[in-house]
């Protein structure tokens, strides 16, 4: 069988720039925190100066002062900070008073010229190096590393470098295989250092792409794309988790942290029927995090979506605005979700029950997603704010890992109590979210103890969660310190 076994190469992208700094010299730190000497440049519409310069096509510390030399007539400073995304010019600014903060460094441009800071080499854009890269082995056109006895089969769309599924899953599910896709590099090579210590590793042969011994992770992007992949633009965010083949929307107050863009990426990208026919079999569940692209993602899958049972996105509230240009809400995923055959674990209220006590508090929701095969019959039907929902009976028929995974937060409340109310409402039944050991937990008479998630179930949250003026009164144990009239700690989510 060696004559069949094929390899699968993927197109990487590394940027690329040319830029001199000789004869030319820069001070660590940065202007403007002395206002009789530090004076901002007022430059002309279209050649504003401050945070994300990246978007503006300034990279570098040469492209921030060859903007100063050219925009800003009355331009004398350039401070830059590739950390921040941050070209900011100055017409006055006292050199011997810089603030230091990362990697901040303040250029005296005047009585320079362009020539001194690279010229026409440093003002071009960057391009793309994009090379083929052997990451896996593929047999038949499946991925030869997935034993055929795999139990369950997992797939990872976007797992960043933390909270991820080989650390937290692969531990617990002895038999089960993970397939991670991942298209920051940085991030990917993270994934492989996790499979063998680098002492362990030195001058050993290591298996290809694999960062766990029941798993493998590829470097590409999941998305709308060709069959046989694209390469796509790939948003990288200053918060890494921020990154995303989407644009920030920019214009919502939620997700502001996400608005900055540090470098924009080339990344191969397939669509999901098309990694699904690399798993070979059934998938047991799909996890997605993907930044405002699950819903499209999850699109993708076309006809080979019938060999999912289980799916978690990253959803936002209906009472919260986009991150991402074109990014759907709760109702719309929902509805969507549905239409291609996949149910919410539990009834999912797209607007909670009432306003967040604090504004933005836990906007995203992880919500599973199962496919409607996988449902007890019949089904029973009911109706929240004009959307349709189908109940999941029989939830003891899902597995714990599916259970834990949904956790809709706000949107899970059905009512509210106090906190003299909790145990009438357990011995009525009633799953009820708590604060435990500084975070959110969930107790029940269906279960022992405390559990992290309310295991499919709606739940009873505190009034605090909604009501500011529930919050007032005494720190809760632990947190003795925290003399505060708005005690927030109140509520788990």
């Amino acid at each position: 069988m060696a004559h069949d076994l094929h390899a699968t190469g993927f197109w990487l992208a590394v940027l690329v720039s040319c830029a001199s700094t000789s004869g030319v010299t820069t001070s660590t730190g940065y202007c403007g925190t002395h206002p009789k000497t530090d004076k901002r440049d007022a430059c002309p519409k279209g050649g504003a100066s401050g945070f994300g310069a990246a978007e503006s096509g300034v990279t570098t510390m040469e492209q921030c002062a060859l903007k100063c030399l050219r925009i800003c007539k009355r331009c004398k400073f350039a401070v830059f900070s590739k950390d921040l995304d941050d070209c900011t010019l100055y017409s006055a600014c006292d050199t011997t008073m810089l603030a230091q903060y990362k990697d901040y460094h303040t250029a005296h441009v005047e009585g320079t010229t362009e020539d001194d800071w690279g010229g026409a080499a440093a003002a071009l854009p960057l391009e793309p190096l994009v090379i083929p890269v052997h990451v896996a082995h593929l047999r038949g056109g499946r991925l030869a590393a997935i034993p055929i006895d795999a139990a369950p089969l997992l797939l990872e769309i976007g797992s960043s470098d933390r909270n991820t599924a080989d650390v937290e899953l692969l531990p617990v599910l002895e038999s089960s295989f993970l397939v991670t896709a991942e298209p920051l590099l940085d991030k990917y090579a993270r994934a492989i250092g996790r499979r063998t210590t680098a002492d362990q590793a030195r001058e050993r042969f290591e298996p290809l792409s694999q960062h766990h011994r029941r798993g493998i992770v590829l470097p590409i992007a999941v998305g709308p794309a060709p069959p046989e992949g694209e390469a796509r633009a790939f948003k990288v965010g200053g918060t890494a988790g921020c990154s995303s083949l989407l644009n920030s929307s920019k214009h919502g107050s939620y997700g502001r942290w996400c608005d900055r863009v540090s470098e924009v990426r080339r990344v191969w990208t397939f669509p999901l029927a098309t990694v699904l026919g690399w798993m070979g079999r059934p998938v047991d569940f799909v996890k997605i995090d993907a930044q405002g692209a699950d819903l499209m993602i999850v699109q993708s899958g076309g006809t080979m979506l019938h060999h999912v049972r289980a799916v978690q996105l990253e959803v936002v509230s209906d009472d919260c605005s986009e991150i991402y240009d074109g990014q759907p809400r709760c109702t719309q995923v929902v509805a969507e979700m549905a239409a291609l055959g996949f149910m919410a674990l539990s009834p999912v209220l797209c607007t909670p029950i009432g306003v967040r006590a604090r504004h933005g508090a836990s906007c995203e929701s992880e919500l599973v997603f199962v496919a409607q095969k996988q449902r007890a019959t019949p089904h029973r039907q009911h109706q929240h704010q004009g959307l349709k929902h189908r109940d999941v009976p029989a939830l003891g028929a899902q597995p714990d890992y599916v259970l834990s995974a949904h956790q809709p937060l706000h949107n899970g409340c059905n009512r509210t109590h106090q906190p003299e109310e909790v145990e009438e409402l357990l011995a009525a039944g009633q799953v009820v979210a708590v604060v435990h050991n500084g975070g959110k937990a969930f107790r029940s008479s269906l279960w022992q103890g405390a559990s992290f998630s309310p295991r499919g179930r709606m739940y009873s949250c505190p009034k605090c969660c909604f009501d500011q003026a529930a919050c007032r009164g005494a720190p809760l144990k632990g947190h003795e310190g925290m003399q505060s009239a708005f005690n927030l700690l109140a509520c788990p989510f």
